[in-house]
């Protein structure tokens, strides 16, 4: 094991941004002023377009349309009836409705009303609709707010928390209302919607988006994605969802038509697929996991020109996949924004050239935004630093309705970051981000428990909340299980210099073939070759180790057993040290590498020593699972045990082997030497203050091992790291050389290339397939790069094969389990809950299914003694174990499939869902099936059988009873008209 992760560089802030930096990712980075009609509202831009284009089609749904005059007019009579049941100003009108025509004309009503509306989407949870309808009484006038629905919903609406007003049956009541245009009690000012997000307490909060925000991003939405065309827009998302607001209010204020779609009953999550094969509009606005759905289907005659995506994380591969699949010029945006700044605050036209990371920048500020990475000091933190992203301008929610003390919490009123005097009002995220070296804003997922699940915002704290009502659940966790990583290119190039490979995050190449890592090393070679030293300054170093000796020893060497390490120790007897030399016994360390141990400190005459924990297996597994690798756990094993054991024994001094190319990964970054007052004599010192941090960071080496010793500064001083090849510079060639006629060294035939530990071939295996490269490639292409190895020889050491049945056995060994991984970016949730005895999952299901929607709603239950805890009291999420087919709870009391319909589609489903075995009456959804999910397992199902299986026929009956059944009857069928047909399967899905 050669490999080492001290801590990075860019978990201290190095500094404040220099002038410089300053004016170009504070100043002009968020120089978005642009002019808007901010003294109008979206009613009157609505009523606007109506006048120009009176007699355009702005709506329609099936076969009935209306035109913009006629959509005037009934909004006119909606807003018409609203005012005569006190509907206005300062009042919030409930909208608990399906997608129609109807719908879209309540909401303008209630908007020309001056009243806010507040959608509910139609499969709202009874317990959650009572709890808005509760909030929204309690912070008007206390009286139940009016709430407009259609007659088949009216029943899952409480009548006596609402002002219920049927509107398909009371329609004739509002037809008798003048259609004429009436003067809109709407200002600017005035709130026009609200949309309850998942709050953390466990109450879900309002966000209050006014007229004035609204048009702000409309209007803009209407200039970028418009862009002075009639476009057709298709309304098939959730309302309660802010992505729809775009789709809702910019056709109409730019003379585009909107088409509505309804999903099928039980089949809502596959309505895009309607609005793809409908073929009637030339923009959609849609999730990533939506447009990951309809990636294979057939878009080569779509009409479609532009995508706009939001919601959560988009994967580069799914945009470059999207436009291949249509022979058309298409347009993709990225937009970013949470509800607080409406809808949307950033963006990104996907570029296929030029965009080349893992997922698709989210770009620059919209329009009159201003987008800010600070520290906690609220100060802006130069690049290679994470921070958490701020939002200012315009489109800034009014706050939380009915709840002070979140949006003071929330909306801060601070120091202007631009000019540092001033005040300004920013909104706090809980998104973090960094600045890269070519001042590209990267998102890097959220400071809290909040995560995206389909594209909806959900607090974990809230799906908490509510199990812990349950009378038999003590105290819970809920995780949502991570994605895994793009899926790597079909060929892997190498780097024509360093050979660093392309399917590493960030890789991209120039003409020549030349990575971006090599070009950025061009700009700044001599400032990083300077804070490399020479064998004589590590021979003055040496003779203070020996003038501060305490005792016997001038120093402890830590020695693997591997070639860097054992060529360090050579040297360093050679110049004169007296070393005591330590090795961790890991459990895992290679006969042959011990053998090496063996001959060389026998052969040198020094001292020995082993050092050893119980805890190694499990420091291991939460290695694995923090960081995809099990090195990180065991050197900081290492250099704690060292630093015990070195200040137990006097010793000042512990000297380390790592490469040059492991500098570049684990301390220094190339933000460093760009900088214009770059000093290379501060690193030392920087490296220091990270060390502190690395070393009182919670994790298993924390709560197993002493590392009291840490909480002092003072040990900084009293036991100092020396990194011996800042001071020695050889070639791997000549290293391998020295070490066979010299030392009598051997490389290790039961281990890789370039490890002295079984072990570690697991953090391989593990982080290839998590991460989708090898955990070395970056440090051995700096290796390269400052001539440590040859371009062939890294790419050689990177290409080993690895034993994956000895993995397995390793990995059982010491109890790691691999994790259930999400598929194609679409996250899991995991709840984890106490309880005396077990909880049924139907039983737990239900229990959270009252207030919580579909989304929220876990898919995987496991039942614990207890929650790990941190050594301050709080749950060690990342000490959870994974969700397994051990430890997760059944849906159902098992029932092994009987018939042979029902055993060839249990093992397809185990296939799918990543289960180790299902029963007959197994749920398909309930374990784990989405939207992507459906449409595989539905082609399996035609490959398999060989008959029609349609979506619908999965999503009436979900079990494998059920569905086996409707098989066996297709079967059936097709065996009875056999004789006179041979039509295949259509090829088409259908809903």
């Amino acid at each position: 094991m050669n490999r080492i992760l001290p801590p990075a560089l860019d978990s201290v802030a190095l500094s404040v941004l220099d002038d410089r930096d300053h004016h170009t990712l504070v100043v002009d980075y968020n120089a978005t002023e642009a002019p808007y009609p901010s003294s109008e509202t979206v009613i009157d831009l609505f009523r606007a377009q109506a006048a120009r284009t009176p007699d355009a089609e702005a709506i329609r749904y099936g076969t009935d349309a209306l035109t913009y005059r006629q959509l005037e007019q009934r909004a006119n009579q909606m807003a018409g009836h609203l005012a005569s049941s006190d509907v206005g100003p300062g009042r919030c009108v409930a909208v608990f409705m399906e997608h129609s025509i109807e719908v879209v004309v309540a909401i303008l009503g209630i908007l020309k009303s001056g009243a806010a509306y507040v959608p509910l989407d139609a499969a709202t949870p009874k317990g959650r609709i009572a709890t808005i309808l509760k909030d929204i009484a309690e912070g008007t006038d206390g009286t139940p707010p009016f709430t407009i629905t259609q007659s088949h919903l009216q029943s899952d609406l409480p009548h006596e928390l609402a002002d219920v007003f049927i509107l398909d049956a009371d329609f004739r009541t509002i037809s008798q209302q003048p259609s004429t245009d009436r003067p809109s009690s709407a200002t600017p000012d005035g709130t026009a919607y609200i949309i309850f997000t998942s709050g953390s307490t466990g109450v879900p909060k309002g966000v209050m988006i006014s007229h004035r925000s609204l048009v702000n991003y409309i209007w803009w939405a209407a200039g970028v994605y418009s862009a002075g065309e009639s476009l057709a827009w298709p309304l098939f998302s959730s309302l309660a969802f802010d992505l729809t607001v775009t789709t809702l209010f910019t056709p109409l204020i730019s003379g585009g038509r909107i088409v509505v779609y309804r999903g099928d009953p039980g089949a809502q999550s596959m309505v895009v697929l309607k609005v793809v094969d409908d073929n009637a509009v030339d923009i959609v606005k849609l999730t990533p996991a939506h447009l990951a759905m309809i990636r294979d289907r057939d878009l080569r005659a779509t009409r479609l020109r532009k995508f706009i995506v939001g919601g959560e994380d988009f994967k580069t591969e799914l945009a470059r996949d999207i436009t291949r699949a249509i022979p058309h010029p298409i347009e993709i945006y990225n937009e970013y924004g949470p509800t607080e700044a409406t809808v949307g605050c950033m963006i990104h036209r996907f570029d296929m050239d030029r965009d080349q990371h893992p997922s698709v920048p989210i770009g620059v500020p919209a329009a009159n935004a201003g987008i800010y990475v600070l520290n906690e000091a609220h100060q802006p933190v130069p690049p290679g630093v994470i921070g958490e992203m701020f939002i200012a301008g315009d489109g800034l929610a009014k706050g939380y309705f009915n709840r002070l003390e979140l949006t003071g919490e929330r909306f801060l009123m601070t120091t202007d970051p631009r000019d540092g005097t001033s005040k300004l009002r920013l909104y706090r995220t809980g998104d973090l981000a960094r600045w890269s070296s070519e001042g590209r804003l990267d998102f890097l997922g959220r400071a809290d428990h909040q995560v995206k699940v389909g594209g909806a915002r959900v607090e974990l704290g809230e799906i908490e909340a509510r199990l812990m009502k349950h009378p038999l659940v003590h105290d819970c966790a809920v995780v949502a299980t991570a994605a895994p990583a793009a899926k790597a290119a079909t060929q892997v190039r190498y780097c024509e210099r360093c050979g660093v490979s392309s399917d590493m995050p960030g890789t991209t190449y120039d003409a020549n073939g030349v990575c971006n890592l090599c070009q950025a090393f061009d700009t700044y070679v001599e400032k990083a070759q300077a804070y490399f030293k020479t064998p004589d300054d590590l021979q003055s170093l040496i003779v203070e180790m020996k003038a501060n000796r305490k005792g016997p020893y001038d120093c402890i060497v830590l020695l693997s057993g591997g070639k860097d390490s054992s060529f360090m120790l050579c040297k360093l007897v050679a110049m004169g040290v007296k070393p005591l030399t330590f090795t961790l016994d890991n459990g895992f360390i290679s006969e042959d590498a011990k053998a090496n141990i063996r001959r060389l400190v026998s052969g040198l005459g020094v001292d020995h020593h082993w050092g050893s924990t119980p805890h190694m297996n499990e420091i291991f597994v939460d290695s694995l699972k923090r960081f995809a690798n099990v090195c990180n756990g065991c050197f900081k094993t290492i250099y704690t045990l060292a630093t015990n054991f070195a200040r137990e024994n006097g010793i000042g001094y512990i000297v380390t082997g790592l490469s040059r190319g492991q500098f570049f990964e684990t301390r220094l970054t190339e933000e460093v030497f760009k900088r214009d007052d770059y000093d290379p004599s501060r690193l030392d010192a920087l490296v220091t203050e990270a060390r502190k941090e690395y070393h009182r960071r919670e994790d298993a080496v924390s709560r197993y091992l002493d590392v009291d010793v840490f909480r002092n500064d003072s040990i900084f001083e009293e036991v100092k790291f020396i990194d011996f090849y800042r001071y020695w510079s050889v070639p791997l060639e000549d290293m391998l050389e020295f070490l066979k006629t010299q030392a009598g060294w051997s490389r290790p035939s039961d281990t890789g290339r370039s490890t002295n530990c079984l072990i570690n071939d697991v953090g391989i295996y593990i982080h290839k397939k998590q991460r989708g490269y090898h955990n070395y490639a970056l440090p051995y292409s700096w290796d390269v790069r400052l001539g440590q190895k040859t371009r062939d020889e890294a790419i050689d050491e990177l290409n080993d094969e690895l034993d994956v049945p000895r993995i397995k056995e390793i990995m059982a060994q010491i109890g790691y389990v691999e994790p259930i991984a999400a598929e194609d970016g679409i996250a899991r949730l995991v709840a984890y809950y106490v309880s005396p005895q077990n909880v049924s999952v139907a039983d737990l299901r239900a229990h959270l299914a009252e207030e919580l929607p579909d989304a929220m709603i876990p898919t995987h239950f496991v039942r614990l003694e207890r929650l790990p805890l941190t050594t301050n009291g709080k749950v060690d999420r990342a000490a959870l174990p994974e969700p397994t087919g051990d430890n997760i709870q059944p849906a159902e009391e098992f029932i092994a499939p009987s018939s042979e319909t029902e055993k060839t589609l249990a093992a397809l489903w185990c296939d799918l869902l990543k289960v180790d075995s299902i029963g007959r009456n197994d749920n398909f959804f309930s374990l784990g099936g989405h939207s992507l999910l459906v449409m595989r397992a539905v082609s399996r199902l035609r490959e398999t059988f060989g008959v029609d299986v349609q979506l619908r026929n999965l999503f009436e009956r979900p079990t494998v009873a059920g569905l086996a059944e409707v098989i066996d009857g297709m079967l059936w069928m097709a065996e009875a008209r056999a004789p006179s047909t041979s039509e295949g399967p259509r090829e088409e899905i259908e809903i």
